[in-house]
């Protein structure tokens, strides 16, 4: 705090913390040339060597690691914990964790969006949560919400059933069945996963819907088959007595 001329309730611990700070109020600097660039910033928490060296002008950062937020100059509510973690960062409201300079680290955060990654800053908008890579947990809930509807309706009189013959040229023609995304609208977008489950569902129970109908047809048959073998046994039967008949008669 070697400059500070109008700063108060500030906190300085280290060879050259906060030098050049002349204004900024309510800080603690920790560490050797911490928060060493500061000169009107507020607020800020730096707990290393050289963290937040550069930052003149941003306000409520906390960076706690040797060089974390080391190149940033005009930041604000940004968190970085770890070596080196957000070292060039020098956007606002950006939460690094990570032991690297990357700009990738393990866990990114917007905070003005309510955003986070693991291992990627590329958060699509609309999305809470990025995870670059696979992931493994024991049970995942999706809550339908929005425009998701459980297809219960496929049972329903009124609902429109395709034909074998429809569903065929479908496939002919698309190469996917209707409504399912094809192999490379997956590719280029991803699928949504409760979308997706719902969209299966309805393909199942129009499965089930091809199958009870198969049933009801074999058993009209089966019931046809029957009547017909009734049909035939008394027809042999006739004849048998017919034929025992006519070799009475010739006796």
């Amino acid at each position: 705090g070697r400059d500070n001329k109008y700063g108060s309730k500030n906190v300085y611990v280290g060879y050259n913390s906060a030098f050049k700070s002349q204004y900024g109020g309510s800080n603690v600097f920790l560490g050797h040339e911490s928060g060493y660039s500061t000169y009107y910033g507020s607020n800020n928490v730096y707990v290393g060597k050289s963290s937040g060296r550069k930052n003149s002008y941003g306000s409520r950062n906390t960076y706690i690691g040797t060089n974390a937020g080391h190149n940033g100059s005009n930041c604000y509510d940004n968190i970085f914990i770890g070596y080196n973690a957000g070292y060039n960062e020098s956007g606002n409201n950006r939460l690094y964790i990570d032991n690297t300079s990357t700009a990738t680290p393990l866990i990114y955060g917007k905070f003005d969006t309510n955003q986070l990654g693991v291992n990627t800053n590329n958060i699509p908008t609309g999305y809470a949560l990025a995870v670059k890579g696979k992931t493994i947990t024991e049970e995942v809930k999706v809550a339908l919400e929005g425009g998701t509807v459980w297809p219960d309706y496929v049972f329903e009189p009124s609902y429109k059933l395709p034909t074998l013959a429809e569903v065929e040229n479908q496939i002919r023609e698309k190469g996917h069945l209707r409504n399912i995304p094809s192999a490379k609208e997956v590719k280029e977008n991803g699928i949504l996963l409760g979308d997706m489950n719902a969209k299966l569902l309805v393909k199942i129970e129009e499965l089930t819907l091809y199958t009870i109908a198969q049933e009801k047809k074999i058993e009209s048959q089966q019931e046809d088959i029957e009547k017909e073998q009734d049909r035939i046994q008394k027809l042999e039967e006739r004849i048998k007595q017919l034929e025992t008949l006519v070799l009475q008669l010739k006796d």
